[in-house]
């Protein structure tokens, strides 16, 4: 597996742009606060998961 890059605090369409140029395989989960039921405001990763051959990118709006 190539090195993976650390994307926590980037947006969610550059981490996107980072990984595919990387030719990694991932997948995304959207965390949002049960409080904030809405997908207002700017999309940020906010944790990075690696696991054998799996990437999981976890993103929140702020």
């Amino acid at each position: 597996m190539s090195l993976v890059p650390d994307l926590v605090g980037y947006s969610c369409e550059e981490s996107k742009k980072v990984m595919k140029q990387a030719g990694l395989q991932f997948t995304i989960h959207e965390a949002v606060a049960p409080k904030q039921d809405n997908k207002d405001g700017e999309c940020r990763v906010i944790r990075q998961i690696q696991s054998d051959q799996q990437i999981e990118i976890v993103v929140s709006y702020f």
